[in-house]
């Protein structure tokens, strides 16, 4: 059940995203790489099959469960620019438009898996990405469903924070009021999307 593909012509290898069933509680989301004569055990099983007539996923994720729920992973690309920082360099990125997120997996020398990342989540106001590739500038870019296309840059340096919570010690009385407050804010990844928005 492939969704989209990346072929990755300097480590010639076929990234392919198999998009789940609609069983919330078994449906998974999962990642291949592609082979002459593969099969992917759908639909007789989903994620890691363990047998053998299978090729199990390199990477598997089940749906969330809530709202939104479901998922369609959309393979993405390798990257291999020079905007963002090395960490980066040779990781493949991909989304899923039903939960809106662009994650990153990352492999040693020999190709084999070392790690899955979050790089951009729901709350960044993604929308629902249904292709991510790499741009001939360095920078990433990724199609929106809607109809949009959105280019995502590294930006180092000192940036502004978004304040999620803001709390003051009173609340009334009489002027001048003395008041502490406390401002929160998360941490910042220095990646801005669409020269404007930040993630």
């Amino acid at each position: 059940n492939p969704y989209r593909a990346h072929w990755d012509l300097v480590r010639n290898r076929m990234y392919i995203s198999e998009v789940g069933g609609n069983v919330q509680s078994t449906a998974r989301e999962d990642i291949h790489l592609g082979r002459a004569g593969a099969n992917f055990g759908w639909p007789f099983c989903e994620g890691i099959c363990g047998n053998p007539a299978w090729d199990d996923p390199i990477f598997s994720y089940g749906h969330t469960g809530g709202t939104p729920n479901g998922g369609a992973v959309t393979a993405g690309t390798v990257y291999r620019g020079n905007l963002f920082p090395a960490v980066y360099n040779e990781a493949f990125f991909f989304a899923d438009y039903v939960i809106g997120f662009i994650r990153y997996l990352t492999f040693d020398a020999s190709g084999n898996l070392t790690g899955n990342y979050d790089f951009a989540t729901a709350s960044d106001d993604l929308g629902a990405p249904v292709h991510v590739i790499s741009g001939a500038d360095g920078a990433l870019y990724y199609a929106n469903y809607y109809g949009s296309v959105h280019r995502i840059v590294y930006s180092s340096g000192n940036q502004a924070p978004s304040i999620t919570a803001v709390n003051a010690s009173a609340t009334e009385g009489g002027v001048p009021l003395p008041v502490e407050k406390t401002l929160m804010a998360p941490p910042r990844c220095g990646v801005v999307r669409s020269g404007e928005h930040r993630l």
